[in-house]
Parts: C-alpha cells; structure tokens; sequence
C-alpha cells in the first residue's frame, strides 16, 4: 500500500471513524454546534448566535464550516465535528509533506502518523471546537513563511515548483484563513515563528529580503490577507456598531493575553501537556538527550531544519507561557514541528547500522504508556456505571492488551518496523478509545430530557438551573435561561420556581431538594436522568483519580 494512502486511512479511522460518538458534550463544543443549527434557522451568516442571542466572543470561519455542513447533511453531532476533525487530518498532511520535503519520504509518513495518533492531537479534533482549524491555518502560515523567507542560495535546487512569492501568497491566505477562525492570535503565533528567523538570516546573509521576495509580493500578500480576513469584520462591525471592535480586539484578545479576566496564568502546564498530547510518542524525546548535551557542549550545530523547526515550536509556546490566559488546547501549534523532530530521530536511530538500547527503551516506554492509559481507564469505569452507563471493561481492557503486546513486540521487532509497529498499536487503542468509552448509551441523558421538554414546553419557559447549561439549547432547539445555580447559590432556582412565567426547569436533584425542604412544597417532575458529562475525561484527575460524585441525578421539573 502507498505510504500516503496509509496515512490518511489510519488519520480517517482516528480523526473521522464514530464521529457522531458521544452527544454534543456540556462544554464549550456545545456553543458552536448550537450557533451552527441557529445560523441555519435564522439564516444570518454574519453575526452567529448561541441560545438566540449574538455570540461574538470567536470570528465567524468555524461558525460557517458547521452551518455549511448542517445545510448539507443535516443537524448532527458529526456535522458539528467533521470541520474540526478534517483539521486535524491536515495537520497530519501538513506534518507528513513537511516531513517529505526536509528529511526525505519516511520521516514525513512517520510525522503524519505521529499527529494522527497522538493522544493529545486526536481527542482535541474529534471535538466541535475551533482550536485544530486554528493549528492548521497557523501550521500552513508557518510552514510557507519559512519556504519564503528561505535566504538560502541553493533553494532553487530543493525540488519546489512554487516561487517565494508563491509561497509568500499561502502563507498570507492561511493567516486570513486563520485571522477568521480566532482572531489576532493567527498572526503573532507566525510572528513569534518567523521573527527570529528573519533576525538570524538577515545577520547571517546582511540583507533584508531572500531573491524572490521584494515590495510587489509583499504587497500582494498583503492584498490577499486583506480581502480573506478584513470583509467579514467590516460586516459584522456594521451589523453591531463600532464598539464590536473594541470588544473582541481589545476584551477577547488583548485582556485574554494580559489579564486574568477569563483564565489565571498557568504557563508551567504547557511542557507536561505537550508531553502528554504527544504520547505514546513523547517517550522518543530520550533519543534528544545526547544530541542536547552536545548542543551545550558546542560540539555539536543545529543543521537548517532543525533549526526552523525549533523555533516553530518554541514560538508558540514562548507566547503562551507569558499570556496570563491559559488553556491546555492552546498549545496545539506546537505539536506538528514536534512531531516531525521526532519522527526524524526515530527514523534515523530505526535504520542506523549500530543498535540503540535507549531506541529500545522508548519504544518500549510507548507501549506502556498505551497499556497504563487503558489500565486508568479500566478503573474509570467505576464512574461511568454510576452514570447508569452498560459499559464493559472490554474497551480499556484491550486498550491494555495492546500496549503490553506493543511493549513486548517492541523488544523482539527488527528496529525498521519498529515505528511502524506503535503507529498501528497507538492508532488502534484510540479506535477503541472512541468506539467504547466515547460511544455511551443513546439516547443520552441531555436528549431525554431534551425530548420530554419538546412534549411537553408548548409555551414554557425554559431554565437551565445549573445543569445541562450548555448543550440542553442544541437538543431542546429551543432558548434557554442559563441560571448559574448549586448547592450554595440557589436563589436564580426559587425565582424561577416561584415567581416566573409557567416554565420547565432541568436543575440538580440534590440542589432542588434542598430548596423544596426550605420551601415547605415540592414541584413537579416530569422525568429524571443519571448524567456524566464527558467532557470530564479532559481533566486529568478524573483518570488519576476517578470519582462517582461527577455523576448527577438531573430531574426536569414544572413550576406550575
């Protein structure tokens, strides 16, 4: 089989295969896939909406790649995924062609299969949410900035059949591309790339700009970036006045950088996350050991990919160690020139002449790493069977089965086909992954009390009481009151039962109980489900330590 038409299998069976697996989660995917449906229903394709009011805290590109689909295929939850997971089988073409063209056609396969199997990269993309769009329109702009601004003499020898304005012209599309996805950030992250780049080469050669690239490319990609990115702005500024300017340029950009008012600093968890998102393959950064210390030592010189690829990836995590908002998704752009230092020193410590022990020691630690996510998710299954979940050990079970196989066939393989060995094993335990745990019961709690409200909501209100407070929209197809309400704040709950119009409610059992008992009455429950939200997995102690206290008992209740 070609290598390319293997790697965009295995990327379709981990990025696409079961998509539709599990419901729109009660997270932040929920606000795109419900903006999505009400684009199509309203039929505005300028200013998105969530729970009828506008939602302008993100630009509109991902916003149309979900209502486009939604107009194609229907309202589903694969519709509101497969922009996000096609993303991220371009950041694994993007790593593979990156690869190819400079270290040769087996590191860039191995690079592609590196992203399309990484723990960290695959669950990200299979989730409504514009983080792997915006890693690929950022890895794109990064990767043919760097092809542009190439000062090297001997590039026209490299096999390219684009120009440096041709590549200066990708590079300014993406970045539009990018810019209309999640703002600003789709520019300073190239920027951080490219900046010392430039600095270095332009010291290194004393000129400003390579052969190739001279005031009429720049201004045409200038034109192009302009006429991708700019238009929808000047719409929506016009549909919602000039303080929309003020409010995503400087509140959901420069305050989300520099201040504290959405996310606290948290910049030290980006180097165990990436260690983490690039499991099981992190466990080849011990082949970097020696060629590091020899780096300090000086015996050794960074050669011209390396280089590039360094500052692509220190770029962006240099800018999001410093930003005061923190969010471990961020850190994604990172992971495509990562993956490609590896898959460079796993290739070449696979074919050199003179076996590696410490080769055989991370392919070995890559298997268990396999083997100990499905032993914590053996134990996690704990909390799903509390959530009134059939699942059987069955899935984490074999998850464990393939990372000891990997581990012991790691020991036993020929060194060659060692890597190709993990990108089966790795790809394998993620189908499972997303075929078991990742595929609960339907219908799921949220569509069951979804489908009571449509039964029985002609006319009603609906509130939200501190459950299902993002996704109940989606199923419900109806606005919803978000009341932020729980144990200890539980006053928005007695207004809406006492005092509001007739209405639905879809609260916490325990915080209703506790309000009726002060009260002296109860309300009438229509229906009641046991709910685990599974956007739980992607907080790390709900593996480490799992917890049956995440499940609720959310009742739907009538006020009157």
């Amino acid at each position: 089989m070609p290598r390319g038409i293997g790697l965009l299998l295995l990327c379709g069976l981990t990025f696409v295969f079961g998509l539709s697996q599990p419901a729109v989660t009660d997270s932040d995917e929920a606000f795109y896939a419900e903006a999505g449906r009400e684009m199509v229903e309203s039929g505005d394709w300028t200013t998105p909406h969530y729970n009828y009011e506008p939602r302008l805290q993100k630009p509109i590109l991902f916003y149309w790649v979900i209502a486009a689909t939604y107009e194609l295929t229907g309202v589903s939850e694969w519709g509101a995924r497969i922009g996000s997971a096609l993303a991220g089988v371009g950041l694994a073409l993007i790593a593979a062609l990156v690869g190819r063209r400079w270290y040769g056609s087996t590191v860039g396969t191995l690079a592609g299969a590196v992203v399309g199997t990484s723990f960290g990269v695959v669950p990200l993309a299979r989730q409504s949410l514009p983080d792997t769009p915006l890693a690929l329109f950022v890895s794109l702009t990064a990767w043919a900035a760097i092809e542009a601004l190439d000062f090297r003499p001997s590039r026209a020898k490299a096999g390219s059949r684009l120009t440096p304005g041709g590549w200066l012209a990708i590079a300014a599309v993406a970045a539009g591309f990018g810019t209309l996805t999640k703002g600003p950030v789709a520019l300073a992250l190239p920027l951080m790339i490219l900046a010392p780049l430039w600095i270095w080469q332009r010291r290194q050669t004393g000129r400003m700009w390579p052969d190739g690239i001279g005031v009429r490319q720049i201004a045409v990609a200038a034109a192009l970036f302009v006429a991708v990115a700019v238009p929808w702005y000047l719409a929506v500024m016009r549909a919602q006045g000039l303080e929309y300017a003020w409010r995503f340029f400087v509140g959901e950009n420069v305050e989300r950088f520099a201040t504290s008012t959405y996310n606290t600093w948290r910049g030290y968890i980006y180097v165990p996350i990436i260690i983490g998102g690039l499991l099981p393959w992190s466990a080849f950064g011990l082949l970097w050991l020696r060629p590091f210390g020899e780096l300090i030592s000086r015996r050794r010189t960074l050669g011209w990919p390396e280089a590039r690829l360094l500052c692509w990836a220190g770029g962006p995590l240099a800018f999001f160690m410093v930003s005061i908002g923190s969010q471990p998704r961020y850190i994604l752009p990172c992971l495509v020139p990562l993956s490609i230092l590896l898959a460079r020193s796993i290739t070449s410590h696979a074919t050199a002449t003179t076996a590696s022990s410490l080769f055989r020691v991370a392919a070995t630690m890559a298997g268990l790493a396999i083997a100990t996510l499905g032993g914590l998710l053996w134990r996690a299954v704990i909390v799903f069977e509390s959530g009134g979940e059939t699942l059987s050990i069955a899935g984490p079970a074999t998850m464990t089965v393939i990372g000891v196989a990997l581990a012991a066939a790691t020991l036993l393989l020929p060194r060659r086909v060692v890597p190709s060995a993990i990108a089966v094993a790795a790809g394998a335990a993620l189908v499972v992954f997303n075929v078991t745990l990742m595929a609960p019961n339907r219908p799921e709690p949220v569509e069951v009390i979804a489908a009571a409200i449509r039964a029985d909501g002609q006319g009603r209100d609906l509130c939200a009481c501190g459950a299902l407070g993002r996704s109940l929209p989606f199923y419900a197809g109806m606005r919803a009151v978000i009341a932020d309400v729980n144990s200890e704040h539980t006053d928005e709950l007695t207004f809406y039962l006492e005092n509001s119009r007739p209405g639905l409610l879809v609260v916490d059992e325990q915080v209703l109980d506790q309000v009726e008992r002060r009260l002296g009455r109860t309300f009438q429950r229509l229906t009641s489900v046991t709910y685990l939200n599974t956007s739980i997995w992607q907080r790390g102690e709900s593996l480490l330590a799992p917890d049956p206290s995440h499940v609720q008992r959310v009742v739907l209740v009538r006020n009157r």
